[in-house]
């Protein structure tokens, strides 16, 4: 018996109503939603037939998003004509009123219902007559057929009969309420209800869950209930036999060719950290995500020329639109030729990419849009460049599902990826295999292992990683078998972020009845200053381009409660020029739905994406997938991006850095500043700057450069070319040093493993911890010695002998192999702590080497006498008073009784700073008048916002790295010439130097000809003054160490961070 389309208004009234009475009552109980489906499935459990065409209608109309291939082309203006037309009210006030839906305040369903067809209600219909959902799904098969956007096999389905002649039909012969249902049905929308697909297709048949992944299809999975082997199972068996039946039918299930298999499911990574734990101890293969469309290839050679068959992301049959894609395709696999790996049928995975011949690269994401065509037109790209004869569509496989009749989505991911290996014939910009290395999760190195090569992918403008566990099959019931997604964007702070203007609102009906109906706006138009440094010096009216339209849940329930709450206070009806501002809007989908409010005092708000993307149909960037909205209530619009700021924002994230600019290093330490405090390595992030007493495990030198090669787990598909980092993994003391660990892993790889190698449970290995881990002198914890008879403390590993440690520094390490120590190293010289002092010349007393003393007690009063060579550096940052000649012009010796000779100065962070600056910096003079604290440097700069800021402090780090090790050198010589009889060896007590350099326009100068120079006074009261404030441009934090050769820098690009930095860096 055909299901009765009135009872499904009756679940769907009920859930509105729940969803209505849970929002305006948090006290009084109401009915969840869960409850309320379950219950009417067992209310109409006889009526529901769950086999045949009248299953797939059931499940059609009641899951709107499981029907993608069934598109109407009607939105709600043209829907409203046809409407007026099936209800023959086109010249009347009810057909008016509808088309003109927005002045109501309603959506345009409940217009429908309240304004249209409540004041003519059609008379009951007899029981024979009633609509189902049968008639309701041919109608919408039929009206999408007819539709120009109709997919292959609805194509012959056509028959020419006008929209509104199909949907009078179904439309007299419906009450008020069922209209509205109808209408959203035809919209693929039931909002503000909301439908949990799993529950309802758990409650239609207890096997449709577990069969859709497979065959993602309603008709196709109807179709295997069906079989003679599985049309006697009951829908709901005993739990007991739930089981029994699963297996019975996973026999029987496997994918088809023509019917796409649900994607992969991702879980998302909130940081390195994050990741390491979702990965737990698996072996996972990380490679690298493609930013292009995804395509799910079927190739059945029985079909002949006609062999291929594409879908998209949200499971469309895109074979025909995307023809251009067919030819890498068949170069690729190699299907016209003899020694073709694919005899009958197969299904692939991959990426569809635009590559460039000539810059022998990966073109960006908004260049493939003009090579597709739909109908005949190139869909978003009337404003992109023409096509380039230099330009080719290429597809960058990932997976194999299905190869000659044999089902691959159960087996593990490496055999998918072996066998992917076999059928591709990789062509560089024709056909490819994804780019990745596997990394053992079970070791100690995997997460500094993932963060390094992360790094280099950000460096590089990947979008991001895909993790897939090596032995995990394709589809996984278990969630901790996922793939994981790893994304720059994902990490909190990690984002491109841009500082706008929210200029107008608008209400959405539906979205604000999902709200409660009590939002004024459901929307935020988020802008830009087109007019920025006119604003700025003359004070005129403000001229705004609409970037992109911000929705709720791009933003916290507080900012939006915020926005709609201020906004009330000095908003107006939206025109684009008012006495405010003016207000532009390029782009055609915002064109369509402008704001329908302005605010005069817009709001200035800080707002994440990911990366830059040209949206359709214009010529510049904006951010992809705003979101996390941030309100900075007090500040003005001039200190917002202006458009050419933001496109030359674009331009820098998009393009990837050179290896002089050394950026992968940067990413690396905000890498790790994203895992918090608990993560042993270097505390660097965007947001903050690293003190002496939280450095860790993990000082990275700037000047470092080599290939990034393949783990131990092994190598796949095509490696990274280059990058500025060793993929050798390096584990570092708290002192800067190397552990043991690093000495091995750089040794020659064995065949077998030593019987203390440790097994995992996925297969891989990992070294004993008990080899690999060294300690810090601030874990305190006794541990016996390796070969002692003492018993050792519990859970606690033996500490290796001083002797066997390998102390390298990390520079050296990652620039070559691990080398054992320099024999002819100074002797170890043993002083006491000593307190800063004012003296501009400090001896140090000679101490004898420990065999010659009776103890090693400290002697009374040498603290006053005692200073290393790296002290005689500090005393400029902890006295902030010094200034900065005092630096430039005395140097400080150490003696020693009965020796002629005396050491050489130690060198200063300040003397080399000054003297790689370049001609466009203060003058000393400058820096004496205007810079009280020796810590910080001014240099000004041509273009604030351009690349030539980027490249000046890249230069600067370079030329203040190579001064340094310079004198280093030239030290390191003399102390072995002149302790060339010792034979100890001891590093000297770390002394940490820090300075920042500023880097302000050179407008900025105006500011030093003013007679009144109290109020710029040291640099970091110029940092703070609102005057200048404008100028700034960039910053650069650089810290050493006295026994290290490494300098670490820190590039800062935000003025509030810059501040942030210099509380911390003054004293």
């Amino acid at each position: 018996m055909p299901f009765k389309y009135r009872h499904l208004v009756q679940l769907l009234e009920e859930l509105d109503a729940a969803r209505k009475q849970a929002q305006f009552s948090s006290t009084r109980h109401c009915k969840p939603a869960d409850e309320l489906i379950i219950s009417w499935f067992g209310q109409h459990d006889s009526e529901i037939l769950r086999h045949g065409p009248s299953a797939v209608a059931f499940l059609s109309c009641l899951l709107l998003g499981r029907v993608p291939h069934l598109v109407y082309g009607l939105q709600e203006k043209s829907l409203a004509s046809v409407l007026c037309k099936a209800l023959f009210i086109e010249n009347t006030t009810r057909g008016r009123q509808l088309q003109a839906w927005e002045a109501t305040g309603l959506d345009f369903a409940t217009c429908l219902e309240k304004c249209v067809m409540a004041l003519s209600e059609n008379d009951s219909s007899p029981p024979e007559r009633e609509v189902t959902l049968e008639e309701i799904d041919d109608v919408l098969r039929q009206l999408a057929a007819n539709s120009r956007f109709a997919c292959p096999e609805l194509k012959n389905r056509r028959d020419g009969v006008k929209a509104e002649v199909l949907l009078r039909s179904i439309l007299s012969r419906l009450h008020s309420k069922e209209a509205k249902w109808f209408v959203r049905m035809i919209l693929k929308s039931y909002s503000p209800v909301q439908i949990p697909e799993h529950l309802v297709l758990g409650c239609f048949h207890f096997l449709l869950p577990d069969i859709l992944p497979f065959q993602n299809s309603l008709d196709e999975a109807i179709k295997i209930l069906g079989k003679p082997e599985l049309i006697s199972i009951p829908y709901d068996p005993p739990n007991a036999l739930q089981r029994k039946y699963r297996q019975e039918c996973a026999r029987l299930v496997t994918p088809k060719l023509g019917v796409m298999i649900k994607r992969q499911e991702y879980g998302k990574a909130r940081s390195i950290r994050h990741c390491c734990l979702m990965a737990n101890t698996r072996t996972m293969s990380v490679e690298r995500k493609y930013d292009g469309w995804y395509c799910q290839i079927h190739i059945d050679k029985l079909k002949g020329k006609d062999c291929i068959q594409l879908f998209s992301k949200r499971g469309k049959d895109s074979t025909k639109p995307w023809v251009p894609l067919h030819p890498a395709l068949e170069a690729g696999l190699r299907l016209s030729e003899p020694d073709c790996a694919i005899t009958q049928n197969c299904i692939l995975e991959g990426e569809m990419l635009v590559w460039s011949r000539s810059r022998k690269s990966i073109m960006p994401f908004e260049k493939i849009r003009k090579y597709i065509q739909y109908n005949g037109r190139a869909i978003g790209a009337a404003a992109d460049s023409p096509r380039s004869p230099d330009e080719q569509l290429m597809i960058i496989f990932y997976d194999c599902l299905w190869h000659d009749s044999q089902n691959l989505v159960n087996e593990p991911h490496h055999m998918r990826r072996q066998r992917l290996e076999q059928i591709v014939s990789v062509t560089e910009g024709v056909a490819q295999i994804g780019e990745g290395r596997e990394i053992r999760f079970g070791s100690a190195s995997a997460k500094e292992e993932l963060r390094k090569f992360f790094g280099h992918a950000i460096e590089q403008r990947w979008e991001g990683f895909v993790l897939k566990g090596r032995r995990d099959p394709y589809l996984s019931i278990n969630w901790n078998a996922n793939a994981i997604k790893l994304k720059k964007d994902y990490i909190k702070g990690l984002g491109d972020a841009a500082d706008l203007c929210i200029v107008g609102g608008r209400r959405d009906a539906a979205e604000a009845e999902q709200c409660g109906g009590s939002p004024n706006w459901t929307a935020f138009y988020v802008a830009c200053l087109q007019n920025k440094e006119i604003v700025q010096r003359f004070g005129s009216k403000p001229e705004f381009l609409i970037l992109d339209i911000l929705t709720r849940q791009t933003m916290s329930e507080d900012t939006f409660r915020e926005l709609n709450q201020r906004g009330l206070g000095f908003c107006l009806p939206y025109s684009d020029s008012t006495e405010q501002m003016d207000v532009n809007i390029d782009q055609p989908d915002i064109r369509r739905q402008p704001p329908t409010v302005l605010f005069t005092k817009p709001f200035v708000v800080e707002v994440t994406g990911a990366a830059f993307t040209k949206p359709s149909d214009v010529a510049y960037y904006t951010l992809r997938f705003p979101r996390n909205v941030r309100l900075h209530f007090g500040r003005p619009l001039t200190e917002t991006h202006s458009f050419e700021e933001l496109q030359e924002m674009a331009k820098d994230s998009l393009t990837p850095a050179g290896p002089e600019e050394q950026e992968e290093i940067d990413w690396i330490l905000r890498l790790t500043e994203a895992d918090g405090k608990r993560d042993q390595c270097v505390d660097l992030h965007a947001g903050g700057t690293p003190s002496p007493s939280r450095v860790s495990t993990a000082s990275i030198s700037i000047c470092t450069s080599s290939p990034l090669t393949a783990s131990r787990g092994g190598a796949m598909g095509v490696h990274p070319t280059h990058s500025s980092l060793s993929s050798r993994d390096v584990a570092v003391n708290h002192d800067g040093t190397l552990s043991p660990s690093t000495a091995s892993n750089h040794g020659p790889s064995h065949p077998l493993l030593p019987a203390d190698h440790v097994e995992l449970v996925d297969g891989s290995t990992a070294l004993p911890v008990s080899i690999n881990h060294t300690f810090g002198p601030e874990l305190g914890v006794k541990r016996k010695r390796e070969g002692s008879s003492l018993p050792a403390v519990a859970h606690k590993r033996p500490r290796i002998d001083t002797a066997k440690r390998a102390l390298i520094p990390l520079g050296s390490s990652l620039r070559r192999q691990t080398s054992p120590v320099h024999p002819y190293q100074p002797p170890a010289v043993f002083r006491t702590p000593t307190t800063t002092t004012d003296q501009r010349f400090s001896a140090s007393i000679e101490r004898q080497p420990l065999s010659e003393l009776k103890n090693v007690r400290t002697k009374h009063g040498s603290e006053k006498h005692s200073t290393s060579l790296a002290e005689c550096v500090a005393h400029g940052e902890k006295n902030a008073g010094r200034t900065m000649d005092m630096h430039a012009e005395n140097r400080s010796f150490a003696t020693h009784p009965g020796s002629s000779s005396t050491t050489r100065s130690a060198h200063s962070l300040d003397d080399i700073i000054l003297t790689v600056m370049s001609s466009s910096a203060l003058s000393l003079q400058d820096v004496k008048s205007v810079n009280r604290v020796t810590m910080v440097f001014v240099q000004l700069v041509d273009k604030p916002y351009s690349k030539s800021v980027r490249n000046t402090i890249y230069g600067t780090t370079k030329a203040v790295l190579k001064e340094y090790k310079r004198q280093r050198d030239a030290e390191r010589e003399w102390r072995l010439e002149r302790c060339s009889n010792d034979h100890a060896s001891q590093p000297q007590p770390s002394q940490q130097q820090r300075r920042m350099i500023l880097f302000y326009d050179e407008k900025m100068r105006t500011s030093f000809s003013d007679s009144s120079l109290d109020s710029l006074k040291g640099a970091g009261d110029i940092l703070r003054n609102q005057q200048v404030k404008k100028y700034f441009a960039g910053g650069l934090l650089i810290t050493v160490h006295a026994d290290r050769d490494e300098v670490i820098s820190r590039a800062i690009w935000y003025w509030r961070e810059s501040v942030r930095l210099l509380d911390e860096l003054q004293p």
